[in-house]
């Protein structure tokens, strides 16, 4: 059963302030847990209610014989902690990663500039994670990729790829181009993506849903692609965006 002291640390952890603090962040519901599993993450800690247990046997045996401990608690104490309407009667808490130094290889990048709203933050991830681009670099301003809205929407991409946050765009964009990568920034005015055939070696920077790329990023670009539009719509969703451009990409 969840304690008090519990309780008040999992509503806590819905705050970066916190989640920093104490290094930990939360993941609700089945699909999640099974990811994370699956992807060798080390639990602090699992709580569910008895009739998760009743119905999903396998999954906690498994926890249990990996050396994951688990607890059964009320579903009245679940939804005291957890962030979505439909925990699925599952929660967990799970270590912040430390972010380890940027190592540039060969492989393609996503660079993210100011992504500010946390479903497209996490369908972004999801899609990155789809296409196989493991690097994704956020500015300091990017919604941080352990809200919970961001860990849901990413369907549990983050237990996969490595997430880096820099200080600012401008200081690894330079690197990158040493190394012979092309800047790639997407935006209404660029190349279409239909006619612009990928390097070797690329980044794609996606901008601010509201302003797009920053300005001081826009001149560091190399190349600039753009979705053609057949509707009379204005623009196209950053996360739909990304999705669109990664499949011509990769």
């Amino acid at each position: 059963m969840l304690s008090n002291s519990q309780i008040k640390l999992f509503k806590s952890l819905h705050t970066k302030k916190f989640r920093v603090a104490e290094k930990q962040f939360i993941i609700e519901g089945h699909r999640l847990i099974e990811e994370a599993f699956r992807a060798k993450t080390k639990f602090n800690g699992i709580w569910c209610t008895e009739e998760y247990a009743e119905k999903n046997s396998k999954l906690l045996i498994a926890l249990k014989r990996a050396q994951n401990t688990w607890e059964t608690t009320s579903a009245k104490s679940l939804s005291q902690v957890c962030d979505s309407r439909n925990n699925q009667g599952i929660i967990a808490l799970i270590t912040l990663p430390v972010q380890a130094p940027f190592k540039i290889d060969n492989s393609p990048l996503l660079l993210l500039d100011n992504i500010s709203d946390p479903g497209n933050m996490g369908t972004i991830l999801r899609t990155a994670e789809w296409f196989g681009v493991k690097n994704v670099i956020f500015s300091p301003k990017c919604v941080d990729s352990y809200n919970s809205k961001v860990i849901r929407s990413a369907m549990g991409a983050h237990f996969h790829l490595n997430q880096i946050v820099q200080d600012n765009l401008i200081n690894i964009i330079p690197k990158l181009k040493n190394e012979g990568f092309t800047i790639i920034g997407a935006e209404m005015d660029g190349i279409p993506i239909t006619e612009f055939s990928p390097p070797q070696k690329w980044a794609l920077v996606l901008g601010n849903e509201a302003h797009g790329l920053s300005p001081h990023i826009k001149p560091l670009l190399d190349k600039s692609i753009t979705i053609s539009k057949s509707g009379n719509i204005e623009s196209l969703n950053v996360a739909v965006a990304s999705g669109v451009i990664l499949n011509s990409l990769v």
